[in-house]
């Protein structure tokens, strides 16, 4: 559900002013750049709201008897470390998708964001430099499962390490990608 959320708030937070052809806001006196951050800033409080939130509702299903049960193991402080690290690893998406829905509509960035999750899901084993499969790696350390569901069976040799490196992966991407849409932004006009 994440990757789709980002995709379709990112890409609706520019195409708002798409339909309008741009007027309501670039013809504001305010740099095009200060808009494009503040876009991104409200895209990030959001997610980082929506995480919270699924982080409690993860803790609060913990004590339901049933079919809703999550490992016993997974304490409140680990439930909103793995809510916090599965945020940062995810920053990256919010300008890519926004660049994607300016450019397309709703439709392509939901697509590429589902597909590039899916195949960081499918190839978790063997590819471990795409932002999309760090993810699913990091979280095997939380949760004692594969991204299929299996347990993790200790076949695949995980570091803690990669927490950091997929981290650092995510930040770069995101400030590489808020800057060029910064630059593509600053350079719309109103028609």
């Amino acid at each position: 559900i994440s990757p789709m959320l980002l995709a379709l708030v990112s890409s609706m937070a520019v195409n708002r002013e798409k339909k309008l052809n741009y007027k309501a806001i670039l013809l504001n006196p305010i740099k095009k750049q200060k808009l494009w951050t503040a876009k991104i800033i409200y895209i990030m409080i959001l997610y980082l709201i929506t995480c919270i939130f699924v982080a409690l509702l993860i803790s609060l299903l913990k004590y339901i008897p049933g079919p809703l049960y999550f490992k016993s193991t997974l304490d409140i402080s680990n439930i909103f470390l793995s809510m916090l690290v599965i945020y940062i690893l995810n920053l990256f998406q919010i300008p890519i998708m926004m660049i994607l829905g300016d450019k397309f509509n709703y439709f392509i960035p939901v697509v590429v964001n589902i597909f590039f999750t899916i195949f960081g899901i499918v190839r978790y084993k063997n590819l471990l430099y795409l932002p999309y499969i760090g993810l699913p790696r990091v979280m095997i350390l939380f949760t004692d499962m594969l991204p299929n569901g299996l347990p993790y069976d200790g076949l695949i040799l995980i570091d803690k390490g990669e927490i950091l490196y997929s981290a650092l992966i995510s930040i770069g991407l995101f400030f590489v990608f808020t800057i060029l849409g910064s630059f593509i932004y600053r350079r719309k006009e109103v028609k």
